[in-house]
């Protein structure tokens, strides 16, 4: 994985070819040992309000595909976004594997022995009570509805995704492209006669111009976007959507009148020669309500295909969704202590006419994340019934020969088809 320096704050050392404290094998440039995970220099530094300027991964980078069957997955995953002003790359290399319902990420030491996260979204399914609203959409669908509905707001968001996140990185996104680029995404997918595009493209563009009303009220700045980390403390992984500076607020109208009003009493007072303390008082306490200053945030997507009714309402977020942020507040903290998240917020996009909108939730004091630590423990129980297994199927049939499906646990395939990819790559670690 590529590494970035930290302009004008600390530099990189180089590490050493070996781990002196366990004696692995390194990569080139790498800041702690990617087995035992000593440390070789400086802690990671701290985000700062940089200009925008960093590194960006394409798209076709950003996702390093190991292997793919129709229902397994394995790909390298880097940050798609990094401020090149405010943050280096460690050198540890991070992929991630889909097995069923299951995301898991993982880590290798230098004979593949894979160090196995389960994903945030995955270990709050696991865990977490589904809500009643959640029971009733079940009891109302057949299997197949249901799923249907489901995948198709899951496809719907992540092209939703991709878009405003490129906006975010480019500062530009080309409107009559929307329809073409949801083509290219459904095509790639193999889904591309699944779903209405017309449709989605009329629905997709006015989602994209909420987000972009978004960046424009808050003034956002990106600092890291779809960035993977994972939990050693809570053994879970997963990939950031937005790391931002922010403004923290966005004055309504009512605030700026009662300001405009403190201003007017107070200019009247200081003209006739009365006294104003008070007024000064109430002036600051009228503009401070309308000043915004400038935070870190961690922002977490969540798009909803337009009016279609069986994906939820717009604006409404669950407590699955206040987790997965504190969640993902502590993977940032473990990895990098240094950095200060101020707010946790959700955004999503209304459906708006005439001038673009959206829910923007701070979910930063939200109750239920008290009931993360009870929820580890529970994680923690279930993960030890949980013997994660792939089958592994013949990829040649011949007659005469009886087909064969063996079953084999996580790791050990893992194991394997880095095995195997190393000898594809020609003995280049992948």
């Amino acid at each position: 994985m590529d590494n970035l320096e930290v302009k004008n704050s600390i530099e990189i050392n180089t590490s050493p070819t070996v781990c002196p404290a366990c004696n692995a094998n390194q990569q080139p440039h790498a800041t702690n040992c990617h087995f035992c995970g000593a440390s070789f220099t400086k802690p990671p530094a701290i985000f700062t309000n940089g200009n925008g300027n960093g590194r960006i991964v394409s798209r076709e980078t950003f996702d390093k595909t190991i292997y793919k069957s129709n229902d397994l997955t394995v790909e390298e995953v880097k940050a798609l976004y990094f401020d090149k002003d405010a943050l280096f790359e460690s050198g540890i290399r991070l992929y991630r594997i889909n097995v069923g319902s299951n995301r898991f990420y993982y880590k290798l030491d230098e004979l593949f022995n894979p160090d196995i996260f389960h994903s945030v979204t995955s270990f709050l399914q696991m865990v977490v009570v589904k809500g009643f609203g959640l029971i009733e959409f079940y009891k109302s669908k057949t299997k197949a509805e249901a799923e249907a509905i489901m995948n198709e707001g899951a496809d719907y968001g992540t092209v939703c995704h991709i878009l405003c996140t490129d906006f975010l990185i480019n500062g530009k996104l080309n409107v009559p492209d929307i329809e073409l680029r949801i083509a290219e995404y459904l095509r790639d997918q193999g889904k591309q006669f699944r779903y209405d595009i017309t449709k989605w493209a009329e629905h997709m563009r006015n989602d994209i111009f909420a987000f972009v009303q978004w960046v424009k009220d808050y003034d956002v700045k990106a600092l890291a976007v779809e960035i993977p980390l994972i939990s050693k403390k809570n053994g879970t992984g997963g990939m950031l959507d937005i790391v931002c500076v922010m403004n923290d607020r966005l004055p309504n109208k009512t605030q700026i009148e009662a300001r405009d009003k403190a201003q007017k009493a107070y200019d009247k007072a200081k003209k006739a020669k009365e006294p104003v303390r008070k007024l000064r008082k109430a002036l600051k306490a009228a503009q401070d309500k309308i000043t915004p200053r400038r935070i870190n945030a961690l922002v977490d997507i969540k798009s909803k295909i337009g009016s279609f009714s069986e994906n939820g309402n717009r604006g409404t977020f669950y407590a699955e969704h206040e987790l997965q942020l504190h969640e993902y507040r502590a993977l940032l903290k473990e990895n990098f202590p240094a950095l200060k998240i101020q707010k946790l917020y959700n955004w999503s996009p209304k459906n708006w006419i005439g001038k673009p909108n959206y829910n923007l939730k701070d979910q930063t004091e939200a109750k239920s994340a008290r009931k993360l630590k009870a929820y580890h423990l529970l994680h923690k129980f279930e993960m030890e019934d949980l013997n994660p297994t792939v089958t592994v199927y013949d990829t040649v049939l011949e007659s005469g020969k009886s087909p064969e499906a063996r079953i084999v646990d996580l790791k050990t395939f893992i194991q394997n088809k880095h095995s195997e990819s190393l000898e594809i790559q020609g003995g280049e670690k992948v």
